[in-house]
């Protein structure tokens, strides 16, 4: 059973003390130490001995009756061994764990993201490689989507299990009944390019004067939306070592969503105060198609359940093979700290391998899993018409060859000069060599500081 635990509402985790006072020295030690060495991996027990896990997660709402059954299906299954699960507050998560990690009082099993594992490893030295452990129980790389599993690697090293799927938006969603009283049917012909996205936007899109009233198809110039349209546009962001801010195709790519936006969607001004009455464009009916991940299926039909919708896959620029660059999504890693690793490793992989785990989380979410055959379930398989679809946009998807240590300064960096773009305060080729710029600067400054 998890032991019951009160949680403060200011911060949505326990009332247990979850940190040690870290001095600053120790902080530094840790980072000093470099990257994670492999533990030693022994034989399975035939019986995990007693223990007291910590499970740290963003997982609040109604997903904790979720991870208390998982907890409670994991124990019956490994008697004496308890899981206590943690909800941290988002904002703060990282924060956390890495001053737990520094301190050496980590939770055996965090919640990460599978873009901070080069932090965590080259700051903190706060997680073991678990590739021993998988080839010990059979855990085989290919269970799991190319895309989903390569995040978790990095420096040649898996150092975490993927849950849930990625966050990759290859798909689009669109309003059947809108499509078809206009006489579309992207079930049978849906754009192969970004030419005929274009022309399908301008077909849809309805203005009111100098005002949008109804959307085509949204495009903005965000940090995310970049990101996937210059990866289907066969550009990079950086090099397969992660020293080198690369963003070739990037002054092509930015260029083509301002033109977009510009003479599709009529410019920043037609779309202020857009859309009218506030809400989900999508779901209130006045905007066609949204670009979304695999697990928006299950938000449409329990956030608008009356809407008919269908789903094709975004096309890449010139009708090639589309290919997803994934960018951030979950995992669950197990902390060199931890004083129960067998205990901490199997319950990763109950909560990322196991059909009673996994399988059963990702189904009561309705949404696909990183696990390939847990998807071919039957009831997996009637959660949606377009399930097939759905599967494509994982199948097609890619992860970068590395992520970087500073990866969240990096995307601040491209975040920041992107919102100036936003407001005219600099041209697309000044924002891309603005971006290359900045960016460079953070990953020289952090491979200098470790004498690398």
């Amino acid at each position: 059973m998890i032991p019951r635990t009160t949680r403060s509402p200011a911060t949505g985790v326990t009332r247990r003390t979850l940190l040690q006072g870290v001095a600053g020295s120790a902080f530094l030690a840790a980072a000093c130490s470099g990257k994670a060495s492999p533990e030693p991996v022994g034989a399975r027990p035939a019986k995990l001995p007693p223990a007291s896990l910590q499970l740290w997660t963003i997982w609040g709402g109604t997903r904790v009756p979720l991870m208390e059954e998982q907890a409670r299906r994991f124990t019956e299954r490994n008697p004496g061994v308890t899981v206590e699960h943690v909800v941290l507050n988002g904002g703060e998560r990282l924060d956390k764990i890495l001053t737990a990690m520094a301190g050496g009082s980590p939770p055996d099993v965090p919640m990460i993201g599978r873009q901070e594992i080069p932090l965590l490893v080259e700051k903190v030295a706060g997680l073991v490689p678990i590739d021993a452990y998988m080839t010990r129980d059979r855990v085989s790389k290919s269970l799991f989507y190319e895309a989903e599993i390569g995040m978790c690697v990095y420096n040649g090293k898996t150092w975490a299990l993927p849950m849930p799927t990625a966050g990759t938006y290859g798909n689009v969603y669109y309003n059947r009944d809108w499509l078809t009283q206009q006489g579309l049917d992207p079930d049978k012909s849906p754009p192969r390019s970004w030419d005929q996205l274009e022309e399908l936007a301008r077909r849809l899109t309805v203005r009111d004067g100098p005002k949008i009233a109804k959307l085509g198809f949204p495009m903005d110039t965000l940090w995310t939306t970049f990101w996937h349209w210059q990866s289907l546009n066969g550009g990079t962001f950086w090099s397969s070592d992660g020293r080198k801010i690369t963003l070739d195709k990037a002054e092509d790519t930015l260029q083509w969503m301002v033109d977009f936006r510009n003479k599709i969607n009529g410019g920043l001004s037609a779309l202020q105060g857009f859309p009218p009455g506030g809400g989900d464009p999508f779901y209130t009916g006045v905007q066609a198609q949204t670009v979304s991940g695999v697990w928006y299926w299950y938000y449409i039909k329990t956030q608008a359940p009356d809407l008919h919708a269908g789903v094709y896959l975004r096309p890449a620029r010139n009708g090639e093979e589309p290919r997803y660059l994934s960018l951030e999504a979950w995992a669950y890693g197990v902390s060199k700290g931890s004083r129960s690793l067998e205990q901490a490793w199997a319950l990763v992989q109950f909560l990322t391998t196991d059909k009673d785990g996994a399988g059963w989380f990702m189904q009561q979410q309705g949404r696909p899993a990183p696990v390939k055959e847990f998807n071919q379930a039957p009831e997996m398989r009637q959660i949606s018409p377009y399930w097939d679809v759905l599967l494509k946009a994982l199948e097609h998807s890619m992860a970068p060859a590395t992520f970087l240590p500073v990866h969240n300064e990096v995307v601040k960096a491209f975040s920041d000069q992107l919102a100036k773009l936003n407001q005219d305060q600099s041209t697309v080729r000044e924002t891309v060599a603005n971006m290359r710029a900045d960016a460079q600067r953070i990953v020289d400054e952090f491979w200098a500081s470790k004498g690398r």
